[in-house]
């Protein structure tokens, strides 16, 4: 009888400990309402600047959407662009991407005032998280509008669709 008892109180104990820590360990992370990302190269000079953010709006828990901003200046180019994406995970760490972008010619070929006519493009593919701090992507990129443009992208000058492969690094 003694024996029975412990066994049935070892089962309670056993039963009752591992209800409490079973519902207490969660495995997923949460994932905040808006999260913000974003880079900037430090000055070491004044004619030179790279920066960019991004606004992220989780829509679902594998539908997000954001907008962001870049800046590009050296002593050819200043450029600023503005994208936004919709991003539909297919699992927990592939995507299509697909969005749109428009940028300013701000030095507008060396005459110093802003170009009024930006480039407006559009673009889809797929992205993968290697791993937690590194992303990849592939995308294809397409400008609208008809006729030639009044500038190009920095480096694709008469380049209108093209592949983009990109990698992003978080440390």
């Amino acid at each position: 009888m003694i024996r029975l008892l412990l066994v049935l109180f070892l089962l309670v104990t056993v039963h009752y400990g591992y209800g409490q820590a079973h519902g207490a360990l969660s495995t997923e992370k949460e994932k905040p309402f808006i999260y913000i990302e974003g880079f900037n190269y430090p000055d070491f000079e004044k004619y030179t600047h790279y920066a960019w953010f991004q606004v992220n709006f989780p829509i679902t828990s594998t539908t997000e959407l954001s907008i962001g901003g870049n800046h590009y200046r050296n002593y050819g180019a200043d450029r600023f662009s503005i994208p936004i994406e919709l991003r539909q995970y297919m699992n927990k760490r592939t995507f299509f991407i697909g969005g749109y972008e428009r940028e300013w010619d701000l030095l507008n070929n060396g005459v110093g005032k802003p170009n009024p006519i930006p480039i407006d493009e559009v673009y889809f593919g797929v992205g993968h998280d290697v791993g937690p701090g590194m992303l990849m992507e592939v995308k294809m990129v397409h400008p609208l509008g008809k006729g030639i443009p009044r500038f190009y992208k920095v480096g694709l000058e008469g380049v209108r669709t093209r592949v983009e492969i990109g990698t992003r690094v978080k440390f």
